[in-house]
């Protein structure tokens, strides 16, 4: 299996490059492009088995949740690229984002949340510096698990 990572902030580039030399891994590529763009590009559709968004930029002023990534036309982007069977997982600390995932893609007509809520904490996942910061300042963690019909 082969991980694609996409991430737009430069340091954060250069900081997973030198992560992935040190653990001497060759199955990862590093794709410096906005996720969005890069999933509709990279990848045709059912091309994807997993596809892991854990803690992505809540943009918190209502006037800036048209940024958020997760979304109606993302949600079918995502689905449109998820293998059938395929899973999604998301994770995040803002709760008011958490609920604006499950009001994108609870309802979504190819995807099923299989926990019927909140998912449990994957227990693969890596805690992010975002996921520490989160915990440290109190805030609960949120995960959620799609699979695509």
């Amino acid at each position: 299996m082969t991980s694609w990572p996409f991430e737009v902030f430069e340091p954060a580039v250069a900081s997973t490059l030198s992560r992935i030399a040190r653990a001497e891994l060759s199955n990862v590529r590093v794709v410096v492009a906005n996720g969005a763009e890069g999933l509709a590009v990279l990848f045709g559709p059912g091309a994807i088995d997993e596809l892991w968004m854990f803690f992505p930029d809540p943009w918190h002023k209502a006037r800036h949740h048209k940024r958020r990534l997760v979304g109606p036309a993302f949600a079918d982007l995502v689905a449109d690229r998820l293998a059938p069977g395929g899973v999604w997982r998301l994770a995040t600390d803002w709760a008011d984002y958490a609920l604006w995932m499950r009001q994108v893609l609870d309802p979504h007509p190819l995807l099923q949340n299989p926990a019927a809520g909140w998912a449990p904490r994957w227990p693969e996942r890596v805690a992010t510096k975002y996921e520490r910061r989160g915990l440290h300042a109190g805030r609960p963690i949120y995960d959620l698990t799609y699979r695509r019909l």
